[in-house]
Parts: C-alpha cells; sequence; structure tokens
C-alpha cells in the first residue's frame, strides 16, 4: 500500500510553554552569575581580600555587558509576570528586535576581543568566569538560536522601526551620559578606570570620544533594524515552507 504523502509543516513555533521555559533560563543564569559573583567577592570566600559592595556596583555599571545583564533580568521578569497572570504567552513588539540586537552585539564584541586577544580574564575563578561566560556567550546564543529558529510574525511598520530604534537610542545614551559623568573629575572616584581603555577621552581626545558615542548609538540602531527586518523574512521563509499555512500572529 501506497503511503500518503504529506507536506511538512513548520513546527518550531513560539508557544506559552517556550516563552516561558527560555525566559525562565536567561532569567535564572542571569540572576544566579551576578548573585554568585557579588556575595563571593564580597565575602572573600574565594581566598582573596573582600571587596566593598558599593565598588563592586559601581563597577560593573560601567560596562555595557553588564547593563544588557540588566535588561535581560528585565525583559524576562515582565515576560514572566505577564504570562503567568495572564496564563497567555506574552511577546514584546520592538523590544524583541532590541534585546536581539543586544545580544548579538555583546557576544560578538566579546567573543572577537577574545581571538584578538583584547579580552582579557585577569580573574581565574569559578565566579569571574561563569559570570563572563553566562554574559557574554551561554544567554546571547540560548536568545539568538531561539529568535531565529522560532520568528513570529509582526506588524511591520515605520512605527516599529522607529520606536525600537528610539529605545535602544534611549537605553545607549542613558549608558553613555552614565559614563560620561563618572568621567568629570569632580565626580569620579580615584580609582575609576574607563571601561574601553582604548575608547577614553584621555587616550583618543574628546572629538574622537563624542564621535565614538554617536556612532555606537548608529550601529547599535543597524544593527536593531536589521534583526527586525530579518525576523519578517525568516517568517515568511517558514511560512512558505509550510505550504503557505498561516503561523499563529502574537501580540
Amino acid at each position: 500500500m501506497k503511503q500518503k504523502l504529506t507536506n511538512k509543516v513548520w513546527k518550531f513555533e513560539r508557544t506559552f510553554k517556550s516563552e516561558l521555559i527560555i525566559s525562565i533560563l536567561l532569567m535564572f543564569l542571569i540572576s544566579s552569575c551576578l548573585f554568585f559573583y557579588f556575595v563571593v567577592k564580597s565575602t572573600g570566600l574565594d581566598g582573596r581580600e573582600p571587596i566593598d559592595s558599593n565598588k563592586i556596583f559601581l563597577e560593573d555599571t560601567t560596562f555595557l555587558s553588564e547593563w544588557y545583564a540588566v535588561f535581560v533580568l528585565i525583559f524576562c521578569g515582565i515576560k514572566i509576570t505577564k504570562m503567568l497572570s495572564t496564563k497567555k504567552i506574552y511577546i514584546y513588539d520592538y523590544t524583541e528586535h532590541t534585546f536581539t540586537a543586544w545580544s548579538l552585539i555583546i557576544f560578538l564584541l566579546y567573543s572577537i576581543g577574545i581571538f584578538i586577544g583584547k579580552t582579557l580574564i585577569t580573574d581565574k575563578s569559578f565566579v569571574a568566569f561563569y559570570r563572563a561566560g553566562s554574559i557574554h556567550i551561554i544567554v546571547p546564543l540560548i536568545w539568538l538560536t531561539y529568535y531565529f529558529v522560532c520568528p513570529f510574525k509582526d506588524q511591520k511598520s515605520k512605527k516599529q522601526v522607529w520606536l525600537g530604534t528610539l529605545q535602544t537610542v534611549v537605553i545607549l545614551s542613558a549608558y553613555l551620559l552614565w559614563i560620561g559623568i563618572r568621567l568629570i573629575p569632580s565626580v569620579a572616584e580615584p580609582d575609576f578606570a574607563f571601561p574601553y581603555p582604548f575608547l577614553s577621552p584621555q587616550k583618543v581626545g574628546l572629538t574622537i570620544y563624542i564621535i565614538a558615542n554617536f556612532l555606537i548609538i548608529i550601529a547599535f540602531s543597524l544593527v536593531y533594524v536589521g534583526m527586525y527586518y530579518l525576523n519578517s523574512l525568516n517568517f515568511k521563509r517558514f511560512a512558505n515552507y509550510s505550504d503557505n499555512k498561516t503561523m499563529r500572529k502574537y501580540y
């Protein structure tokens, strides 16, 4: 007897369960790595001299990757709360693409830095490696894989592009402003070290430093736009692969 041939259907759709699992996993990785690092370093459990908790906080907030970690906590925290309270799948609109852009950039910058020898980890403790690995590699890769394997139908519009770009600009501007304020002599701590020495205004000059800030904002915004349209193309490709069957639309 001949078997009936059926069209293959793309099954990797976003579901309530998949969104909840991914959100909980990412939130656990980030919260645990930050918590363990803070506890171990502030108490000296690693056998080294304890570091003042305020110093840990101020040092961490100077790095873009730590802002990304906070982004993960807020992003996943809101998702989990909304989904558990409404019992429905919850997907952000443009924020999904903003988060993806940040994940891609954080992962690429760290990976390229390791490859060219610019990313140096002087602290060889487990908590330091766990924190660096979770924030820069594990979490971004998990999210990027999920994002590209499970695209979602978005309302393609110029408003979405502008709102997402504005969101990116606001977050980055807040970070750059925070770093800039800490560079002011009357505000900066005596032992404050610029997180990215190659872009330090003392090294490249104030003009180049300001131009670099604008270029960073533009680069992040362009990556956001790229993620936005790539998701749309991905969704259409999978929809066509599924014999033109409409995948679920989320809001």
